[in-house]
């Protein structure tokens, strides 16, 4: 079991909803803030890795999708967009926009279950590439550090050839150079 945590976002307006997602999503072991305003939703999407939005908050208006695209296009994810519309057009619109997930109100706690894990084992692998991302960064800085490093000696030693080389054919010296390039 990855021990990754996460902070789930919940926003919803009704508070029987809000409430139940809440205590089964702190049950999962994740770290769980609840909202029932978009205003107040923005204030901490920065501190969430998941996002679970009813999109009837605030009337079900554009605000909720705006949310959502606000969401997507900083690069945050996953999103689990709620419904009461089992329409599966809807649904498809929904995914087009950015969700991640679609669940239909009343919420299966299985199926919420199912996507909590998916949505931990997201962020645990996100975060294992950001990290992988950093130490092959330091990595590849040291290497760079290192063969500057030893282009160095190979540039000095060119040109130690080089001078070598050339002081031998000025001085008619050729029959030594055999033995100069033994040295190196």
């Amino acid at each position: 079991m990855l021990t990754t945590q996460c902070t789930v976002l919940i926003v919803d307006n009704d508070p029987d909803v809000l409430k139940t997602l809440y205590r089964y999503t702190e049950s999962q072991g994740f770290t769980t803030r609840a909202v029932t305003t978009l205003r107040e939703a923005r204030t901490r999407l920065q501190d969430a890795d998941i996002l679970v939005l009813d999109e009837s908050v605030n009337g079900g208006d554009v605000s909720s999708g705006m949310l959502l695209e606000e969401w997507v296009h900083k690069g945050h994810a996953p999103v689990c967009l709620l419904t009461e519309n089992a329409d599966p057009d809807v649904a498809l619109c929904m995914l087009r926009d950015g969700a991640y997930n679609v669940l239909v109100k009343p919420v299966s706690m299985e199926i919420y279950s199912v996507l909590l894990q998916r949505y931990r084992r997201y962020v645990y692998y996100a975060t294992r590439c950001k990290e992988m991302e950093t130490e092959m960064s330091d990595l590849f800085e040291k290497m760079k550090e290192e063969n500057s490093k030893e282009l160095k000696k190979v540039n000095t030693r060119f040109w130690v050839i080089a001078i070598l080389v050339v002081v031998a054919l000025l001085t008619g010296n050729i029959e030594n150079l055999s033995n100069l390039f033994a040295l190196f």
